[in-house]
This record gives structure tokens, sequence and C-alpha cells, in this order.
């Protein structure tokens, strides 16, 4: 039987559920629903955050189908048995590796107004602990939940409840986060989030005001302390489907308060996240398998403090729909609608949206690109296209290249996502010739610049990441206790390898900017002076420190030595798999010179400063590097240009500046149409800043589809 829902005179009302009080944990959830208004009860209810589906989004391929061998121990011996973990749903001591394995909980029914109603099996979880968890105070629990709260088969309804999101969660007293039931690792995080919050209070947090804008956090891998840290419990619990689903941003951003449970494990978002962020600023999620979910849980942190702080107007929609576009939904469309309530106190940037579930997920991404185009007379939403070159689950959408596809991330980080402060047009505004939403066609006007000669594909992109063994231990006790996971307690070989991956990259770059930009094939003598010495190093870290800064003259002695150390993978790169490449074989014939050409350099610029000094410079210079150019491609153009690409850049490329963009674009022309697509943003050393203006750059009109 359905629920009877009665019609709700929105917006000013939504359903609240009052769950009755019980003694024992597996009695029936008896319940009802009553309208509430939104503005008086502020404060009066809480509300769910949960995943409908399951609660670990991504298990290991094939883990739920393989055959797992289980000795348990008896009085009399050993009990061996083989299970699978879909059979093992329901079992009183391994039901936590059907989760973990990715395990869907089948639907339950509750009693709400005395009808039967079944509810997906999260919320069922969710539903049994919140009562058992808030029934001590023997009153009814008041509890807002989406699925129950909205009438699910009115798409009116729905649409309009999608505007009131942002309020719900912001007057809810706090914000209940249902992680899942246990997947055997939730002790342990425990005790690894109390040891980081130690180490955190006792060496990093008293000297936070010491650190250089510039030169950020110290590079913390060697403190021994960190050894014992159970860094692939903590990696297993930010698997959680949770921590990537594209409503919890909005959900937790607005919370007064709110707290995560995973099975009967409690703890505060603000001391997670918190501890996450600072993760992330010392470099440590280069110990965990999911570093994704710390970028996520820094995402809301940093807005949710925005938030509170009144500074969250700074953002528009698209930085913010770029920020968040790692996060999953079912419906594409929700890649928008999802991030409407995050605009409660700026309505003016979203106000043009009207939310409706029939619209195709084309239209609902075009009319947001119109919008800046038109409405706004703004090149901003062009910084945003990216050619992504990331695996995907689903077919690409049909969309013109000049509108973003929310659903398919970049390995890169925009430009402007980032906020780094170019004016590749200078002072001048957009002259848009044409938007047409039915061709796809974008008629604009600009500079051509360049276009790409070689690009390093030698990069490991995505970055390599620490791995964990996920396999369970093949012997239980009759109640057996989590698995056995690699705890990475000595990570020295790992970070060993990081460094060699740094340098070998360094090696790669200097040997695709000398071969690319200053060979005279005649001579077969490299055309290499101080000027391009200095454009490659600026290069390196995109002519900015971490803190936005110009970097000084200076900072080039961290990268002749930097260089020079590098510069001994050369003998290594010779050979690529079973034979040379041309660069490196034209390299390999000429390298004494290199040498020559700066060890003098090196070793003048070395006395001048002292070790302190030193590795401040080297800091500075690393963090700029890391900081602008993370999942780029370093490329040289056909004037001999140094420059960073988003993957998937091809030689042959266009290098574009289009009037009133801060940045310059990436573009490929169809040889028969002749138009263009756009490959995403980039950096061109020396033509950031207007240089493009110029009279040597040919002044043209560009037909983006």
């Amino acid at each position: 039987m359905a629920y009877p829902y009665r019609p709700l005179d929105l917006p000013r009302e939504t359903r609240i559920l009052i769950i009755q009080p019980s003694e024992e944990k597996d009695d029936d959830i008896i319940c009802s629903l009553e309208h509430m208004n939104i503005e008086t009860e502020s404060g009066k209810y809480h509300a769910l955050s949960y995943c409908w589906s399951k609660s670990v989004s991504n298990p290991p391929a094939g883990w739920i189908e393989k055959t797992i061998v289980f000795n348990f121990k008896t009085k009399s011996g050993t009990d061996r048995q083989e299970l699978k973990p879909r059979d093992l749903l329901g079992h009183p001591g391994l039901e936590y590796l059907y989760i973990r394995y990715g395990g869907v909980l089948p639907p339950a029914t509750i009693v709400c107004d005395g009808v039967q109603m079944q509810v997906g099996g999260e919320l069922f979880r969710a539903l049994k602990h919140l009562r058992a968890f808030f029934s001590p105070s023997k009153t009814p629990f008041r509890l807002w939940v989406d699925a129950l709260s909205i009438n699910q088969d009115n798409l009116d309804e729905r649409n309009e409840h999608v505007k009131l999101m942002g309020k719900i969660y912001a007057s809810a007293a706090a914000v209940q986060i249902w992680l899942g039931d246990s997947i055997g690792v939730e002790s342990e995080v425990g005790k690894a989030c109390k040891l980081i919050e130690y180490i955190l209070e006792d060496t990093y947090k008293p000297e936070r005001s010491r650190w250089h804008e510039d030169s950020g956090e110290p590079f913390t891998a060697d403190d021994p302390r960190w050894k014992g840290v159970n860094w692939g419990a903590l990696s297993q619990f930010l698997g959680r489907a949770w921590f990537s689903r594209i409503w919890v941003v909005q959900e937790i951003i607005n919370a007064k308060e709110a707290w995560m449970h995973v099975s009967n494990v409690v703890i505060k978002w603000d001391f997670f996240a918190e501890i996450l962020d600072w993760m992330r600023r010392l470099g440590l999620e280069f110990y965990l398998s999911h570093p994704s979910s710390v970028k996520a849980l820094v995402i809301m942190g940093a807005f949710r403090q925005e938030k509170k702080n009144g500074q969250f107007r700074k953002h528009d929609l698209a930085c913010v729909l770029d920020e968040i576009r790692g996060f999953q939904a079912t419906i594409a469309s929700d890649k928008v609608y999802g991030a409407l309530g995050l605009f409660s106190d700026s309505l003016s940037e979203t106000e043009f949206i009207q939310v409706d579930y029939a619209k195709s997920t084309e239209d609902v991404f075009t009319d947001i690109a119109v919008d800046y185009l038109q409405r706004r007379n703004s090149l901003a939403i062009l910084s945003h296209c990216v050619l992504s070159t990331r695996p995907r689950n689903s077919p690409p959408f049909n969309l013109p290249s000049w509108v973003p596809d929310w659903t398919a991330p970049g390995w890169a980080d925009s430009f402007r996502t980032r906020m780094v402060p170019y004016k590749a047009s200078g002072n001048t505004v957009p002259d848009i010739l044409e938007v047409n939403k039915v061709t796809g066609i974008l008629r604009l006007r600009g500079h051509r610049l360049d276009t790409v000669r070689a690009v390093d594909h030698t990069g490991q992109i995505p970055e390599l990441q620490f791995s964990f063994p996920e396999q369970p231990s093949e012997t239980h006790e009759r109640h057996p206790v989590f698995l056995s996971l690699a705890s990475a307690n000595d990570k020295k070989e790992e970070f060993g390898k990081l460094e060699v991956l740094q340098e070998q990259e360094l090696a790669n770059i200097f040997l695709l900017a000398i071969t690319n930009s200053c060979s005279d094939e005649e001579s077969e003598t490299f055309i290499w002076n101080s000027v391009k010495h200095e454009n490659l190093w600026r290069t390196y870290m995109c002519n900015r420190t971490r803190g936005f800064h110009i970097p000084d003259k200076t900072l080039e002695t961290a990268w002749n030595i930097f260089l020079q150390k590098s510069l001994r993978f050369m003998d290594r790169y010779v050979r690529l798999g079973e034979g040379e490449t041309a660069d490196a074989k034209m390299m390999s014939n000429r390298r004494p010179s290199t040498h020559e050409l700066f060890a003098g350099a090196i070793k003048d610029d070395i006395g001048r400063f002292s070790q302190q000094e030193l590795l401040d410079k080297a800091q500075r210079l690393k963090r700029g590097h890391r900081t602008w150019t993370y999942h780029r491609r370093f490329f040289v153009s056909s004037n001999g240009r140094f420059g960073w690409a988003v993957d998937g850049t091809k030689p042959g490329d266009e290098l574009v500046m289009f009037y009133g963009s801060d940045y310059p674009f990436i573009v490929r022309r169809d040889e028969e149409t002749r138009r263009l697509r756009i490959i995403g943003d980039c950096y061109i050393h020396g033509l950031m800043n207007g240089e493009g203006l110029g009279s040597e750059f040919e002044e043209c009109g560009f037909v983006l589809v």
C-alpha cells in the first residue's frame, strides 16, 4: 500500500519524520509524517545525510563473487569454510565483509502512520541506529529524510524541494551523517585520528605562524611518529560512498553542526575534517589510497568556513561546479541542482536555473554556458571546458566543447578555479559574435599565438599513490576481528620512488625543452642562454609561488641544484622500452656541453646562501611547481615557448587567446570543417599578461563547436 501523502504548502512547508523511541534495537520502526513550517521550526529537528544505494561505492573489482577461505578456530580444531562476500549478508561475524566489498543491503519495512512502507536498506539501518542513539531521551525523534519527507512520485514536489534543500539543512539543529554499518576498521580509525591529532597539536600547529606562505608547510614524511598511524584503516574508511556524493556538499556546508555515524562509532564532522585538512597541508594524503576523499573534505571544510564567515559570495556558480566536479550523482543534472542550495545568500548566481527533472542534462549544462556568454558577457565559463581523459562509466554527453560537462572532470584543476592571477587578454572585453544553442556554434574573436610542437608524456597521470592490500585475513576466530591491513609503517621506499619520479620528471622537462626549443640541426649544437634558462625555471612553477607572488631571481639557485641532480637520469633515459627516442639520441651525443654549461653557475650560486636559505628556496620552488602544475603536461611550442597544458594535448594543437579571457587556451582544429574544439586552458610563459595582443600575433575570428 502506497503512503497517502497530503499536498504541501510549498515553499513554506516540508514534512518531518517523527520516530518513536524503542527499548529494543530490533523492534519495528514506528513513525509518522507531519507537515512542518520551515521558518518557524528552525532548530527543532535533525536532518539525515546518507547514501541511498550502498555505503561503499568502489569495492575491489570482482570481490563480491570471489571465494574466500575462512578457518574458524573451534574447541575441536579448525572449521574450514569457503564463502563469497555476497553470501555473508546477515552473518553474525562476517557481514562487514559483505558491506566492505560493495554489497547492497536489501530493502526493509517500517510502519508510518499505520502504513507499511518499504525503504532502502541503508536508510533502514540509519533509522535503526539513530533511534537507538537518541532513544535514551525517551522522546520521539524528529528527523528530515529526503526519501520520506518528499513524495518521490510527485515530480513537481521534487523539483520544488531542490530549491529548499539548503534552507532545510541550514535550519536543522544538526545534520546526522550515516556512513554505513561497520567495515571492520572503525576502532583503528579512531586510534589513527587521535594519534594524528596528538602529533599536530604537539608539533605542527604551534609552528604554523612561522611558515612562509610561499614555501608553505614543511614536508613531514621523515617524522617517525607517522609510522604509528594505521593509514590502511584510514584509507578504507575514506572509501565510503558518502565522501563522493554530490548532495552531501550542500548538506554539510549549510549545517549548524554535523556528526558522522558508522556502526556504533560517532565522530564530529568538524574534528575529522580538520584532521584531513592538515593532512593535505602536510602532504600526507599520499599515504592514502583515496586522496580524492581528502580533497572532497577539504573543499567542504573551506566552503563551510566561508559560509559561516559570509565570504562564500565571492564564488560564482562555474567555480563552485568545478570544485565539486569530482563528486558523484546518480542523475547527471544533479551535478548542477545539488549545488543550488549553496547560493541561498546570493540568488543572482542561480536564479536563471529552473529545476526540472524532465529537462535533458545537455540542456541544463548548455543553459549555464549561455548565461555566462550572453547575460554576463563573460568568457569565464570557457576556463572550465576540458577534454577529459579520465575513464568514465557512461557515454559522454553530446555537448559543444564550449559547454563544460560537469560530469567529466579533467585531471587538473582549471587555473581559474585555483584563482591564479593572470590577464592573458589584458584589459580587453569579450568580442562574442554568435552563441547558437541549436547548431552548437560559438563565434568570437582573439589572437592566434602559437602551436604545440612537443608534449612531455612521461609524467604519470594520475600520480602514483601508495596502495594497500585489500585481501582479508584467511584465519578468523569464531568472532573475527577486523581485517589485517597494511599499515604503511615504513614508507621510505615509496617516498624514495616519489623522489626518483620527481627528479626524472625534471630531467624529461629539461630534455624536451632543449631538444625542441634551441637545437640547431645543421651544426648539431644547442643554442641555450640565460634567457632560455630563466624562462624554463619560471615556467616550471608557472611564474608564481604558492602565495601567488612572482618568484625572485634567487630561486634560480634552487632550480640549478635540482637540475644538476636530475641530469644523472638522462643516462638512464636514453633507452625507453626496446628503442631509443630521437631526442634522447641527440641529447646523449652532446651531453658534455650541457654539464659544462651549468657547472660554473651551480658552483657559484651555492656558496652565496646558507643551508637554511637553500632549503627555503627549494621549498618555494617545489611548492609553486606542485600547486600550479599538478596533473598537467609540460609542452614546448613551435616558437620555442614553454608551458603547461591539460592531459590529452597533442603536437599540432593551436594556442589561442580570446578577447576578454584571463587565460590562453589549447584548441584542436577539425581538418574537414576547420572548426575548433577546446582542449583546455593553459599556461604559456611570456604570454600571460596581455603580451599576445602584440602586432606579431594574428588577430582573427574563431568558430568553436
